[in-house]
Formats: structure tokens, C-alpha cells, sequence
């Protein structure tokens, strides 16, 4: 009744998650869309679907290759069709081209950036001081597409919380493969006491980033190489469906693991594509990666991972892939000392 008990007697301190933020009125963010498109049509002439990680590789390759016009931290990218600069960029067409790895063949995009509006500050302030009635979104949503740029290329991003892996950081190992990590969720927020930045606390179990062979050896109790076959089952259980990168090329593709080969990497052999046609004898494994990728095969006895996509094989020896970051643990699935764990951090 008295405007929020400016008449109180008492007056009681309170620690909030909401922090102020300040801003120079007199800025412009420079609001672009972002036009991406292969320059060779797939193959079913079905337009190519990309990926935000797509869309986010091409935005980083195109501003590396031009960082006097295009100066990459000057800029925020919401992930899909929008980038916020702070400085103007050219309105143009561009050529990019990305490879995901040694002896794979690049692909070329066509990226075509165009003003949309100009975002100007006074408008946000004139709302935050009560002289404008409508609330700017469009100025609210860019603000918050920058102040999510730093983390967003520098943590794991799961939804819209981010979970920093480099120090400073809050991690707990959880055994068996898996590790506790401390994250937040931030947005801005407009208040009667101007804009605030509101900070949440998350924590998230996540597989460990390591090596495949050291994972089983975490993961599954009693684990060894010569009983493979007894443990399959568990092994396909804990593997099947995680993301790899692989060691014995320079690649920065991730690939899923879709099954394991039901034979040992000792008698693995595929059909190699000799110069146009396929060449009718199979090759082996062990050989094909002495001598193409100068490698020996140290674990012969136990089976590869196949990480091929739809009907194609990839078959990939277990000590060549380590295991990508950031993949969620589901905590339904952790185990009582583990569940409690997570929960103490998350209070």
C-alpha cells in the first residue's frame, strides 16, 4: 500500500539472481539476416537442410577469411539466420568454403548478409525511464543474442543453459565415465529499477571427453579386453549412439556410432573404391590403415566401430575415437550415490 514499505520499520537485505546491466543509450546494434545456400544442389535436388552447428562453422570460416571487414568479436549470432554487429558489415555476396577433414572434398556456399534494422538504444531507454509504453523486443532480443555470444562459443551449450569446461569450473566426477558440470542460464529482463540480467544455476551429468577404450574401461565394472564378447551387450549399451571424433586424420567431423562390426578388427575387410570402380577384392583394415594412414592397429582382437551413416559402412578401429564433449548423462539412469551427488551440487 505505501509504494513497496517505505514505511516499514524493518528493512531486510535479500541476495537475488538479478544483477543491473548498463548500457550507452547512444549505441546501435546493426541487425543483419543471413542468407545461406549450397552452391551444388544435392543429389535428389531436395534443398539441403543445415544445421545450426553448420550455419555457426560457415558464419566462423566466412569471418576468418575477412577480418578486416568482417571482425568476428565484433559480432553475435543467434545460431540460425541472425547476426548482431556492433560495427557495419558489407552488404554482399559471399563464397565459403568448408572441409571437414583431409582428403574430403570442400563444399562451397553461397552467404549473403543484408541489413535488416538498426537497432538504436535510446528506444530501450526511453521504455526502462516509462517515456515509451510498448515494449522494444526486437532491441531486447538482440541485446540477448549478444550477451549469449561468449558463452555460446566457449561452453556446451544444452538448450539454453551453458556449462563452461575449461577452468574456473564447477565438475564433480561422478565414476563410471561420467562427470558432474555446474552451468547457468542468463536473460535480460526489464524492471521498474531498469535492466537486469536474471542468472540461473543448472548442473548436468555428461559422459566424459575421452578416449573410447578408456570410456569401456570406466563404464563397465570388471571390464577387459580379452572377455569383449562376454560384454558386448554392455558395450553396445554404453557405446551405440554417442558421437566420435576420430585421431588418425585431421578431421573435424563428429560421427555417431551406429553399431559394432560383428567381427574382430583382425578379419574386418570392405571393398575399396580403385580409381572410379569398385575394385572386386576386398581389402583388410589392419592393412588399409598401414598403409594409408602409415597406423598399426595395436587392439586386433576386438571388434571395430561402424560409423557410417544410413547403409554406408565406416568401420573406424576403437583407438582411434574418443568420445565428442559435451554428450548428456540422463540422470534417471545414474546410479544412487551419483543422483545424490548431482543433487547436492544442484542445492
Amino acid at each position: 500500500p505505501d509504494n513497496g514499505g517505505t514505511l516499514a520499520i524493518l528493512t531486510s537485505r535479500l541476495r537475488v539472481n538479478h544483477f543491473p546491466v548498463k548500457f550507452d543509450p547512444e549505441s546501435i546494434i546493426m541487425h543483419y539476416s543471413v542468407g545461406v545456400k549450397p552452391k551444388v544442389s544435392s543429389k535428389f535436388g531436395q534443398p539441403q537442410k543445415l544445421s545450426n552447428s553448420d550455419l555457426s562453422m560457415i558464419r566462423e570460416k566466412l569471418f576468418s577469411d575477412d577480418p578486416e571487414r568482417l571482425p568476428l568479436e565484433m559480432t553475435a549470432h543467434d545460431g540460425a539466420k541472425n547476426i548482431y554487429s556492433a560495427v557495419q558489415l558489407p552488404e554482399e555476396t559471399f563464397t565459403v568454403e568448408i572441409s571437414e577433414g583431409e582428403n574430403e572434398k570442400a563444399i562451397s556456399y553461397s552467404v549473403t548478409l543484408t541489413l535488416v534494422n538498426k537497432l538504436r538504444l535510446c528506444k530501450l531507454m526511453d521504455y526502462l525511464s516509462g517515456h515509451n509504453l510498448s515494449i522494444p523486443r526486437d532491441i531486447l532480443q538482440g541485446m540477448d543474442v549478444v550477451v549469449k555470444e561468449n558463452p555460446a562459443r566457449r561452453a556446451v551449450s544444452v538448450g539454453r543453459h551453458f556449462y563452461p569446461t575449461n577452468p574456473p569450473v564447477i565438475m564433480k566426477d561422478l565414476h563410471h565415465g561420467i562427470i558432474a558440470i555446474g552451468g547457468f542460464q542468463h536473460s535480460l529482463k526489464p524492471t521498474s529499477q531498469g535492466l537486469s540480467l536474471c542468472v540461473d544455476y543448472s548442473v548436468l551429468a555428461f559422459r566424459k571427453q575421452m578416449s573410447v577404450l578408456d570410456f569401456l574401461h570406466e563404464r563397465i565394472d570388471n571390464f577387459k579386453l580379452d572377455e569383449f564378447e562376454k560384454l558386448r551387450k554392455f558395450i553396445e549399451e554404453a557405446l551405440i549412439g554417442l558421437k566420435v571424433n576420430v585421431t588418425h586424420r585431421k578431421c573435424n567431423r563428429k560421427y555417431i556410432i551406429s553399431r559394432l562390426t560383428p567381427m574382430i578388427t583382425r578379419y574386418v575387410t570392405f571393398p575399396i573404391d580403385n580409381t572410379g570402380g569398385w575394385n572386386s577384392n576386398d581389402v583388410s583394415l589392419i592393412t588399409f590403415f598401414k598403409e594409408k594412414y602409415g597406423k598399426d592397429i595395436v587392439y586386433k582382437d576386438i571388434p571395430c566401430l561402424d560409423l557410417g551413416k544410413d547403409r554406408k559402412k565406416n568401420y573406424v578401429p576403437m583407438e582411434f575415437c574418443v568420445l565428442v564433449e559435451g554428450q548428456r548423462y540422463p540422470k534417471e539412469r545414474l546410479d544412487g550415490i551419483s543422483a545424490n551427488t548431482l543433487k547436492a551440487m544442484s542445492l
